[in-house]
């Protein structure tokens, strides 16, 4: 976790994480899942992000929507991820505790990793 001062006295916390990425471990990611939401604790100004290795229909991130974390790109074919030559599935994520709201954001074109990467203005 980083605690990145924003301004005077003002400070926003991000957790970057990457889930199990095997296919078939739905089981283990869904205990990801739950560390993360324990490790959160439902603060304010709050950004976790990563690469998630699920889908949004997957349980391991629905567990994640259930705990009222914000998904900026939720539905959007724009958020495809993976792979970075021809994406056709999202599995990397930017969520925010329920007082952020994101006004801007996208996944720019790029091959410098097998993933897209995914960018957001975030405000209070």
């Amino acid at each position: 976790m980083a605690l990145i001062n924003i301004s005077e006295g003002q400070y926003i916390k991000v957790l970057n994480t990457q889930f199990d990425a095997t296919e078939a471990n739905s089981d283990i990611r869904q205990l990801q899942a739950q560390t993360i939401i324990d490790f959160w604790g439902g603060l304010d100004s709050t950004v976790i992000l990563g690469n998630l290795n699920a889908e949004p229909s997957s349980p391991e991130i629905y567990k994640l929507y259930y705990a009222q974390l914000n998904d900026f790109a939720i539905s959007k074919k724009t958020a495809y991820t993976f792979p970075s030559n021809n994406p056709w599935k999202r599995i990397d994520y930017i969520l925010t505790s329920p007082d952020l709201r994101v006004n801007e954001g996208g996944v720019p074109q790029s091959t410098a990793s097998d993933h897209l990467p995914v960018v957001a203005v975030i405000d209070r």
